[in-house]
């Protein structure tokens, strides 16, 4: 099973910018988000007491909110939220909503000219031609690339649910009644829509009937007109209305929603359009991050661009993933079935919410505002679909990859270029490796320093055994230290096998200039020092120039008449 990451985090303002953020986000709900040319045009909602009629401008470059009104020419529209806003060559169609006053929702229509820019903008009212819709409330509305055209389904007018599907030529602003075929979604309002321009297809998702939240999805060929409601794999989501759906790339993000009993979510759901089929969506926890704080979170000043504790626990996670991914890749079988595609997001995304906006600029979907019962938000967010991977080299070094396989060279003969003779017995070692690690064994084995070692194939160690040849060299080659074990209690009558075993030891490890072993040699030997043996291991201590266990027989010399053994 291939998985995907994608990635929330926060943006912040561009520390980079010449001036600082005119404006905060504002907290509110039921409004709009249109993206044109690198700044988000958000327009009306409601903030808990009033309607707004306000146009805020989100700079995407440098990541701060302006006031728009200032730039504006023309009448703007009455406050209003639940309305829609449509960009369509250049021009936010904004259509309905509700004013906060009378039996119906309004059916005006209005345009904001974006296309020069936010110093620039002009509101205007267009003749309309055709028989519009009339008043539209939580109604959703699209544009279709391939007929020029907003796709409105009506949804409510204020006192009553509708389904009728209405399309407003963007260049005539000419009205008609979409008269279509098929199986068409039943009366709602609060729902969500998205368009795929790729297969020329609206999707229709949850809603509410006035009587339950719904989650079904049907889809339009605006080709035909013919609606379809066909079978869709994998979980699909809980009934629930306020949510919303953007279309990127073949696929469809539902975020969000109120389900019953007042329920907010905060879940994001995937719908592949070419596999027909939730994907399995799946959160990423990095190791420090905290999910302490309330679902209805109100950005601080102070919040880092993402909720890990560091880069370094984005990359931690993003790494994990990623390793798994190429483990998994590289352990497929060809020949088993396929299976759910699996997203896996990294980082805190927004909380509980209905009536927010997710908006998509390129690769990324920008969700801002809604509430979540009577908390009205002003957090923002961006989901990342498509972050960039992580390049890491986490590959084994050539130096790890020569710690882990030298053990495997350890008494081989393959690729061994001196034969050690101990005891009569061979033993079998790699000059190159001999040498990096002790100065003898490269001053013996240097043809330079005429020792006859160094073209000699087979050469003798006299005057040592076997055993402690073997654990200099398997010490060697593996970094295993001896496992000597000095029964303190029986050292009443001198030197132990035991002892002579790690003395043979030391002196091999001082003889080929070994210092680590020799160090452990006198940690080994340290329990043994008493009067049987002091005299002994002193000598052995001088005679092998062993600093510290010379230190350890001249401290029990000092302190000898006061240790009891």
């Amino acid at each position: 099973m291939y998985q995907q990451q994608m990635r929330w985090y926060e943006p912040l303002p561009n520390t980079n910018q010449q001036n600082p953020p005119i404006i905060t986000t504002p907290t509110i709900k039921n409004h709009s988000v249109t993206y044109h040319e690198n700044y988000l045009y958000c327009f009306g909602g409601y903030d808990g007491r009033r309607n707004h009629s306000s146009l805020v401008i989100f700079d995407i470059v440098n990541r701060v909110w302006f006031d728009g009104d200032g730039m504006l020419r023309g009448a703007s529209p009455p406050g209003r939220n639940g309305h829609t806003a449509t960009l369509a060559d250049g021009k936010i169609i904004i259509i309905g909503g509700w004013l906060g006053s009378g039996p119906l929702a309004a059916s005006d229509l209005y345009v904001l000219d974006v296309s020069n820019g936010p110093d620039n903008l002009r509101w205007f009212q267009p003749v309309i031609k055709g028989e519009p819709p009339g008043p539209c409330n939580m109604h959703s509305a699209d544009y279709v690339e391939l007929m020029n055209e907003v796709y409105v389904f009506r949804g409510g007018n204020g006192r009553e649910y509708l389904n009728d599907l209405h399309a407003l030529h963007t260049d005539t602003y000419e009205w008609r009644l979409v008269e279509t075929t098929g199986s068409a979604p039943q009366q709602r309002a609060n729902h969500s829509s998205a368009v795929l321009n790729e297969t020329g297809e609206l999707f229709i998702f949850g809603g509410w009937n006035g009587r339950e939240r719904l989650n079904d999805i049907h889809i339009l060929d605006v080709r035909t007109s013919t609606w379809s409601s066909p079978h869709v794999g994998g979980v699909v989501p809980q009934a629930r209305a306020g949510m919303t759906l953007t279309a990127l790339r073949d696929r469809l993000y539902l975020f969000g929603g109120s389900g019953t009993s007042s329920k907010c979510f905060d879940d994001l759901q995937i719908l592949d359009r070419q596999e027909m089929t939730w994907l399995d969506v799946s959160a990423e926890e990095c190791r420090n991050a905290s999910r302490s704080r309330p679902s209805h979170y109100i950005k601080s000043e102070r919040a880092r661009d993402s909720d890990f504790d560091s880069e370094d626990d984005f990359k931690d996670a993003t790494w994990r993933m990623q390793g798994l991914q190429l483990e998994q890749q590289s352990n497929a079988n060809p020949n088993d079935e396929a299976v759910v595609q699996s997203i896996a997001v990294v980082g805190h995304g927004p909380g509980k919410r209905a009536g927010h906006t997710a908006t998509a600029v390129n690769r990324n979907i920008y969700i801002f505002g809604g509430s979540c019962g009577s908390d009205y938000l002003n957090d923002f967010f961006v989901l990342d679909t498509d972050p960039p991977p992580v390049v890491a080299a986490y590959k084994p070094t050539t130096l790890q990859l020569f710690e882990r396989r030298l053990k495997d060279f350890f008494n081989d003969e393959e690729f061994s270029d001196v034969i050690f003779l101990v005891e009569g017995r061979r033993v079998y070692g790699h000059r190159m490796v001999l040498s990096l690690v002790s100065d003898c064994f490269r001053a013996m084995f240097t043809s330079s320093n005429g020792f006859r070692e160094a073209s000699e194939e087979e050469i003798e160690i006299p005057q040592c055994s076997y055993t402690a040849f073997m654990q200099m060299m398997e010490y060697i080659y593996t970094g295993k230290e001896p496992k000597i074990e000095i029964a303190v209690d029986n050292i009443t009558e001198g030197i132990s096998k035991s002892i002579n075993e790690a003395v043979e030891l030391l002196e091999l490890a001082d003889q080929f200039f070994l210092d680590h072993l020799k160090q452990v040699c006198e940690c080994i030997l340290q329990p043994a020092v008493n009067t049987h043996t002091f005299e002994e291991l002193i000598r052995v201590a001088q005679k092998t120039n062993a600093v510290q266990l010379e230190m350890i027989c001249r401290h029990f010399e000092r302190n000898q008449d006061n240790i009891v053994e």
